[in-house]
């Protein structure tokens, strides 16, 4: 099992509180999940779901934690997460989870 830097771990119990505040379907869906899962799974799928609805992605949509670089397929959503990072790095418009 490989270690979680700090900075990722808080950034993944943060998605996991922001995800189970959303409402009460979601926090049962997670506390059933945490119950058959692990821990770093569950917290990864919260990501999802976290920056799904902050960026208000399309279900065909991958979210920026689901791309990888290496995948051909992937290169064009990533070209495109890249862009907006860049983007959004230059203006001064504060990032929201909700």
């Amino acid at each position: 099992m490989t270690m979680i830097p700090d900075r990722d771990r808080v950034a993944l119990e943060l998605a996991l509180t922001q995800c189970r505040a959303e409402d009460a379907d979601r926090d049962a869906q997670i506390t059933a999940m945490l119950a058959e899962r692990p821990w770093r799974q569950v917290a990864e799928f919260a990501s999802t779901c976290c920056q799904s609805r902050a960026l208000k992605l399309k279900p065909w949509q991958l979210s920026p934690c689901q791309i990888d670089v290496d995948d051909r397929e992937h290169k064009q959503a990533a070209s495109c997460c890249a862009r907006c990072c860049r983007w959004a790095s230059h203006v001064s418009i504060p990032i929201r989870w909700r």
